[in-house]
C-alpha cells in the first residue's frame, strides 16, 4: 500500500512537471520532494547544495507562484 501511495505521488509529480514546465532538473527536485524526500535527501542524491534545492522549490510556496509559473509556460510556448 505504501508503495502505491508512493507511485500516485511520482505519477502527480510527473504530471505537475509537465503542466507547468519544468526543467528536467527542476522536475527531479520536484518529485523527490514530492514523495516525501527532505531538502538533505534531496542535495545528497542529486550533488546539489541544499540551498539549491530550497531555492528550487521556494518557487512553489511563494503565494506569487501561479503567476510566475503561468509566466514560465507563456514564455516557452514562443
Amino acid at each position: 500500500m505504501l508503495k502505491d501511495c508512493q507511485r500516485l505521488l511520482q505519477n502527480l509529480a510527473v504530471t505537475e512537471a509537465n503542466r507547468y514546465k519544468l526543467t528536467p532538473r527542476e522536475a527531479q527536485i520536484w518529485q523527490l520532494r514530492r514523495v516525501g524526500s527532505t531538502y538533505q535527501k534531496i542535495a545528497q542524491q542529486l550533488y546539489i547544495s541544499i540551498e539549491t534545492v530550497s531555492s528550487t522549490l521556494s518557487i512553489f510556496w511563494n503565494p506569487e507562484a501561479p503567476i510566475v509559473l503561468a509566466r514560465r509556460i507563456f514564455s516557452r510556448l514562443f
